[in-house]
């Protein structure tokens, strides 16, 4: 049975009261547990004998980091381990805590040297129609998009609710300096435009609350609200 490696962490490094040895004696299994393991070190510092070395151990082991071959994968500077840790029988299929595996996390950096030693060795990701090069940085680039926009929605709803409470308070810049913002984050968002026009009308500034309700209204046409402002 392979056995885990040893993390290394800077506390430890840098205390014989918290040495690996001390940790040890102490059954301090979290210690042992936290931080970069032997490998980990080895890898970053770009020591392929040692590397060689430590490969006899358990290499898929994550501890509560990644494993080697993630922490090599579209970093820059480490693309000459990644063979080595293949060959030392470093799972190409294992994720990391976001579920990417290293073949994916090669493409969101462009790594098409990576990507193309990873890609025979992966098992082909069902939503990757065109099982390439291309095909998996188009995927990278697409899963990146999604997560951005993904992340501006609850962030768009946060500025307009705030909006809203700095409208009801009288601070008609602050609560449109947070429906520039929600309108930016979600420029589709008929609700966004429609928080931009009622500051503009606090601050009588008519026309620019004119435009933004019609911004509104384009976007949605039924809104009985919007249409109220407008007349």
């Amino acid at each position: 049975m392979k056995q885990p490696f040893i993390y290394l962490t800077p506390a430890i490094a840098s205390s014989d009261k918290g040495s690996l040895l001390q940790a040890a004696l102490d059954g301090n299994l979290g210690r042992l547990k936290d931080g970069f393991s032997v490998l980990h070190c080895a890898a970053s510092h770009g020591h392929l004998e040692v590397c060689k070395y430590l490969a006899g151990a358990d290499i898929n082991c994550k501890g509560s980091l990644v494993s080697p071959l993630l922490f090599a994968t579209g970093q820059g500077g480490y693309t000459d381990l990644i063979p080595l840790l293949l060959k030392a029988g470093a799972d190409p299929n294992l994720p990391d805590d976001m579920g990417w595996l290293p073949i994916v996390r090669a493409a969101f950096s462009e790594c098409r040297e990576e990507i193309e030693m990873l890609l025979p060795l992966t098992s082909p990701i069902p939503d990757v129609p065109n099982w390439s090069v291309y095909g998996v940085i188009s995927y990278a680039k697409f899963k990146k998009t999604q997560a951005v926009l993904i992340q501006g929605v609850p962030d768009a709803t946060l500025y307009s609710n705030r909006s809203v409470c700095k409208l009801k308070m009288g601070d008609g810049k602050g609560a449109l300096s947070d429906a520039k913002q929600s309108r930016m984050l979600r420029p589709g968002w008929a609700k966004a435009c429609y928080r931009q026009g009622a500051p503009h009308m606090l601050l009588k500034e008519y026309k620019q609350a004119c435009e933004a309700f019609l911004d509104a209204e384009k976007l949605d046409p039924g809104n009985e609200e919007i249409k109220r402002e407008l007349q």
